[in-house]
């Protein structure tokens, strides 16, 4: 099949496309939450930043501006369509969350143009109101003085978790990112002695549930229970207001892993990461 051929199969969706799509993904919330919110933005016809695009008449991708890619569950031709659009059209991917097969399919297609710098399973987990929650901590939002605090963490957890070197990091794209989740009310944190020890991000949330990200404990804590405090917490306070909650974590992660089960949420599934170098 050539790629002629192959990029044939992708368009931009129209409403209805859209409302049938989301229908598909519903059945798999946990899974598809963040996907799902992008197709309710578009629906709203709220400012997007980026673009939906259709693979096929009912597999969707999401290409954001910043060089993220989300996508649905794919067949085998969706998954060749989607290799042959981003080397087209999205050249400077830069990463990648979504089911684990499009995700490790997408890395292999894409030899010979980028390497991941990180390709590994994400362990998807998931919390609602069919399960009790343990008690937790009692979370804030952050005052503005806990800012460089929440920044500090942000820029650890890239260097922790996804390796990033910290020199390549900007501490100024990283503080903007911050200030933003913090005035949109996205970012809820726990205090001890005055001091933010625990933050956690509100990615998105859809009338089907809530999906979070960017937890972090600084080191100097481990090991006091205040990841599964904080959670309990956020998941007592979602999931008032959404059915469901979800997060995913590197598959590896036994200490996050752990923090997250006492706190009440239970395996739903996996998902593939990659995070891609510079293209040739």
């Amino acid at each position: 099949m050539t790629s002629g051929i192959l990029l044939t199969r992708w368009r931009v969706p129209r409403p209805g496309d859209l409302a049938r799509c989301r229908e598909i993904l519903a059945r798999r919330p946990l899974r598809h939450c963040y996907l799902i919110s992008r197709i309710d933005r578009a629906l709203a016809k709220r400012r997007e930043d980026g673009r939906l695009l259709l693979l096929g008449e009912e597999e969707l991708a999401f290409f954001g501006d910043e060089g993220n890619l989300a996508v649905g569950d794919l067949s085998p031709a969706g998954r060749e369509s989607l290799v042959e659009l981003v080397k087209s059209r999205f050249r400077g991917l830069g990463i990648a969350v979504s089911p684990r097969p499009e995700v490790e399919g997408l890395a292999r297609g894409l030899r010979g143009e980028t390497e991941p710098r990180l390709l590994r399973p994400q362990t998807l987990y998931g919390a609602d109101r069919s399960r009790p929650v343990p008690p937790g901590a009692v979370l804030l939002r952050p005052r503005p003085a806990d800012t460089p605090r929440v920044v500090k963490a942000a820029l650890n957890l890239a260097v922790e978790d996804l390796g990033l070197p910290r020199l390549r990091l900007s501490r100024k794209r990283m503080e903007a990112t911050v200030r933003k989740r913090i005035r949109q009310g996205r970012t809820f944190v726990l205090r001890h002695r005055g001091r933010v020890v625990f933050k956690v991000d509100l990615a998105v949330a859809t009338d089907l549930g809530a999906l979070v990200e960017g937890v972090y404990t600084f080191p100097e804590l481990r090991g006091q229970g205040l990841a599964r405090e904080g959670m309990a917490g956020l998941l007592q306070m979602l999931l008032a207001e959404y059915p469901r909650v979800s997060l995913h974590v590197d598959r590896s992660n036994a200490a996050a892993r752990r923090a997250y089960e006492r706190a009440g949420m239970v395996e739903a599934g996996e998902l593939g990461l990659a995070i891609f170098k510079s293209w040739r």
